[in-house]
């Protein structure tokens, strides 16, 4: 594909497509804007993502509003059968509405139908017949305002798998309308295909001028005919396309960069660091100075709630962003993911609590450290329990992300998983301690996938229909379904068990981060 877009002159309209999580703002978009605002270029972003869903509550006329209002009302987060009982009624009206002949489904984390991303053949079939998917008819007015523009250039977006096939559709849409547009995308579901690049670029190419499997910043600077910049430059987001009235949740809490990368990166299993070409990870922290005055753009905008993307805040810079925090003119409140690393400290949780922090999310996976040690996770149970409790101590609450299907993984190895939930529940907020199991996948790119026999495994054959997939299943001496769905059970009785019947956060199964902050600061009687 050539290099070389001029767009000095253009205007463009950044597309961030359907289907994701509705009720957060799209990072991408006040990131790419600001980036091409740097540069000169004047953009459009536009969430189409939300817009469907507010296309299927238009669609349910009086019914759909009201459902709409009842869970933006502000006692919608003071309990959490009321949560539950607004947002199923809520997903309720974007299913039903999506697809009344049943063969496509649409819910808040999830888009469903008999065509897969993974399948290059559904990839194939949504750019020659767009109108398979019921999203293009439902949000064609918002796709005709933007040719009405005079728009040039698009760029797609697509950070889930949920995105690829809706995003060539579009993209397919535009192109039998106006056959000179130019149009780009990226996005963590290409990156995470890269290997595939030669692949795709025959099915794609017709649509796309370039995919970009990098950071918007490096692309950009060398699409568009500027001096190359350096790698990872940030910019400044720029917010000032966000519409308030297109939130669906009570209040917004906007997604703010702390860094890129992960600081480990060594992960064997692991595909969302960045990695360069030799496989090096790489880490570049957002400068402190930038990130203050995101905040405060924030603050005067009247935002005051924040979810910080970072792979892992380690303990120096969660003491540095505190900092930062407590320079700020008025309080603000916020979640975040990190790593059980030995550096973090009772004292530092006590600050960050100080400073706004509600909950952490932490990559805990197993209490086995043969296991962590055998795929290169880099942290030890006993520091782990230790990070855990203190952070119970300082009064913020925890997610774990918990893992299973490891080659080798035996009973006794899920067992000291247990135990040591055991040790930690009785001192966790049973409110707002949340957790997800996963089985474990080979994930594209990751030493898993490129060495599985160094981890006593088999990477599954993938099927033709299953070419483009990012994860594949292993084979060997692996734990079996049966085992692995057992001790799910077992997680569960053990955590109910110890942390009661109090109605909390892990009832909810929630896919959406931002949710956890919003019921924390909002459920007062229910955390006593």
């Amino acid at each position: 594909m050539g290099q070389n877009i001029e767009l000095s002159s253009r205007q463009s309209t950044i597309i961030f497509p359907p289907q994701w999580e509705p009720s957060q703002p799209a990072l991408v978009l006040p990131v790419i804007s600001g980036i091409l605002r740097g540069l000169g270029i004047r953009s459009h972003p536009l969430d189409l993502n939300q817009r469907l869903y507010k296309c299927l509550i238009e669609k349910c006329e009086i019914l759909g509003k009201r459902v709409l209002e009842n869970f933006q009302r502000p006692d919608t987060i003071s309990s959490i059968s009321l949560f539950r009982d607004r947002w199923d009624a809520l997903q309720k009206i974007w299913n039903l509405g999506y697809d009344p002949t049943g063969k496509h489904s649409l819910f808040s984390d999830s888009l469903a139908s008999h065509l897969h991303s993974s399948d290059p053949g559904a990839w194939k079939t949504v750019i020659e017949s767009p109108s398979v998917l019921p999203l293009v008819a439902l949000l064609e007015p918002d796709l005709e305002a933007v040719l009405e523009r005079g728009i040039d250039t698009l760029i797609f977006s697509a950070i889930s798998d949920t995105q690829i096939l809706p995003s060539l559709a579009i993209a397919s849409w535009f192109r039998s309308r106006r056959p000179d547009i130019c149009m780009v995308i990226g996005g963590d579901a290409f990156s995470y295909r890269k290997d595939l690049l030669p692949r795709i670029h025959e099915i794609v190419g017709s649509l796309f001028k370039e995919i970009s499997v990098t950071h918007a910043e490096s692309a950009f600077s060398g699409w568009f005919s500027t001096p190359a910049s350096p790698n990872l430059r940030f910019s400044l987001p720029d917010w000032s396309y966000l519409d308030v009235s297109q939130s669906i949740a009570p209040w917004i809490v906007a997604p703010v960069e702390t860094a890129r990368g992960c600081p480990w990166s060594g992960c064997a299993f692991c595909i969302h660091p960045d990695r360069n070409r030799y496989g090096q990870g790489m880490y570049h922290p957002k400068p402190l100075d930038l990130l203050e005055q995101e905040l405060l753009m924030h603050l005067s905008a009247g935002r005051s709630k924040f979810f910080f993307v970072d792979e892992a805040i380690l303990p120096n810079r969660l003491n540095a962003l505190c900092d930062v925090f407590g320079k700020l003119p008025s309080p603000i409140s916020w979640i975040c993911y990190s790593r059980l690393d030995d550096g973090h400290s009772l004292e530092i949780f006590r600050k960050a609590r100080r400073f706004g922090l509600k909950k952490i999310f932490w990559g805990l996976e197993s209490g086995s450290d043969v296991l962590m040690k055998k795929f290169n996770k880099g942290t030890r149970a006993e520091s782990a329990e230790r990070i855990l409790l203190d952070c119970s101590k300082a009064g913020i609450a925890s997610h774990l992300f918990l893992m299973t299907g490891f080659p080798g993984e035996t009973d006794h190895d899920r067992q000291l998983t247990i135990s040591l939930l055991r040790r930690i529940l009785p001192s966790m907020d049973p409110f707002g301690f949340s957790w997800d199991l996963f089985s474990l996948k080979a994930e594209r790119g990751t030493p898993l996938f490129c060495h599985p026999e160094e981890f006593g495994a088999e990477i599954r054959v993938l099927s033709a229909e299953r070419e483009f997939a990012y994860q594949a299943d292993l084979m060997g001496e692996m734990p079996s379904r049966g085992e692995m769905l057992r001790y799910r059970d077992s997680l569960e009785e053990t955590i109910e068990s110890i942390l009661g019947s109090v109605p909390g956060i892990r009832h909810l199964k929630l896919s959406q981060d931002s949710f956890h902050l919003l019921l924390l600061d909002g459920c007062p009687s229910e955390k006593n």
